[in-house]
């Protein structure tokens, strides 16, 4: 199936066209130190020379609905040991809250500590606001060009706040905690009852989003006819809206890997992620997805979204001890995408309890993604998948600060 989603790759060869086009276009070159209109074929063979061939630069472009619509460089500077950046979208996308989001999404690929820079004419407005608002440090030089830089700080934890698409109440609170810095990306999940509006979306756009497909409406069984693929468009559509690069599915109950490879080819997507199950259901019904051989498989194919909780789970069914199923699950999966919540670590059900609640041990999984974060060099996602209060985003919160308090 044709992937139809919104993505940020680093560039291939065979995107110099398409960023030649939009870097050619009137409405952004007009923008550039140089106006003139540039040569394709010199183009092309710069493009190759820069972004390949071991260059130590970066290119990376932003693909909605399987086209390029813009492009962000990042060129290096031997003399100063920084990094000149360059951003440009298809004129037809300016305005539309795609480059804070794509900005956001590189960045977080770049290395801990790179330097770059950007030089914005004093007459680009569009992209003198840009750069300010997403915390670039200004030099206004005395030749109608403002210098902007930035350095790369990568926490090793990223803190994620799961949401669903009926807690329209909390988007506002949500974005606010955004915005001061108390959580760093809404994992949404999709209730079929509850589909986003597009005037309740809005509270949430342009901050970063990932997606959680349904465990309802037959998802939960991971078989898909007609009403579930119905729903999955729902998914993707809400995965396209908020640019996410993520949407998490359950792998369901009664398969076997066979079984269950067949189903994912109906819906199959490069955004997925595949998470790992507990021992028991919440029916007592046992999971497929909990065997840390079946997961392998499924790694080779799609990303793990990597389950604390639901690993404590699977170990105590499986007569396990939970720190050495976790160790094996993380070293042969790899996963950079994570969940946690509390729970009884004998208890082999499904519980999603506060992180206090229980005795999975916080300390051990905190310690365990600030080694790996250091091991792989780049930020890990962590959602809290912990309990709801009818006092907002509070115990949301209380959680997150309990986690960060374990050290």
């Amino acid at each position: 199936m044709e992937d139809k989603g919104c993505i940020v790759r680093r560039a291939t060869a065979e995107d110099a066209k398409r960023v030649f086009e939009i870097r050619n276009h009137l409405a952004n070159r007009i923008f550039f130190n140089s106006t003139e209109p540039i040569n394709w074929e010199r183009h092309e063979k710069w493009f190759i020379d820069q972004y390949h061939d071991g260059a130590p630069n970066w290119c990376y472009v932003l693909v909605l609905s399987g086209d390029v619509i813009g492009y962000f460089r990042f060129d290096f500077d031997a003399d100063n040991r920084k990094y000149r950046t360059s951003i440009a979208l298809d004129p037809a996308c300016q305005g539309k809250g795609f480059g804070s989001l794509f900005y956001r999404r590189v960045l977080s690929l770049l290395p801990s500590g790179t330097m770059v820079y950007a030089e914005v004419l004093l007459t680009n407005e569009r992209s003198l606001k840009f750069f300010r608002k997403l915390g670039f440090h200004e030099h206004i030089c005395t030749d109608g060009v403002s210098i902007f830089e930035y350095v790369i700080r990568s926490r090793s934890i990223l803190l994620g706040l799961k949401l669903w698409t009926g807690n329209v109440a909390f988007f506002k609170a949500a974005r606010t905690c955004i915005e001061d810095g108390k959580v760093d990306f809404i994992e949404l999940y999709h209730d079929p009852d509850h589909v986003l509006h597009q005037e309740d979306g809005k509270a949430l756009f342009g901050l970063p989003i990932t997606i959680h497909a349904p465990n309802s409406h037959g998802f939960h069984e991971f078989l898909f006819g007609s009403e579930q693929l119905r729903i999955w468009n729902d998914v993707r559509h809400l995965a396209d809206t908020f640019m996410s690069d993520v949407i998490v599915l359950h792998p369901g109950r009664d398969h076997t890997v066979d079984t269950f490879f067949n189903q994912l080819a109906l819906v199959d997507d490069q955004r997925i992620h595949i998470e790992n199950m507990a021992g028991l259901d919440l029916t007592g019904k046992k999971m497929f997805g909990q065997d840390v051989d079946d997961l392998a498989k499924i790694a080779l194919r799609k990303p793990i979204c990597f389950d604390f909780e639901k690993a404590t789970k699977a170990a105590a069914q499986q007569g396990i001890d939970s720190r050495t199923y976790i160790a094996d699950a993380l070293e042969r999966l790899m996963p950079q995408y994570f969940h946690v919540s509390g729970g009884d670590s004998n208890n082999p059900m499904d519980q999603h309890l506060d992180l206090w609640e229980g005795s999975i041990d916080i300390l051990f999984v905190r310690d365990t993604l600030e080694k790996l974060a250091e091991r792989i060099g780049k930020s890990v996602r962590l959602v809290f998948e912990t309990p709801k209060s009818s006092n907002g985003l509070e115990n949301d919160l209380k959680n997150m600060a309990y986690f960060q308090s374990r050290m």
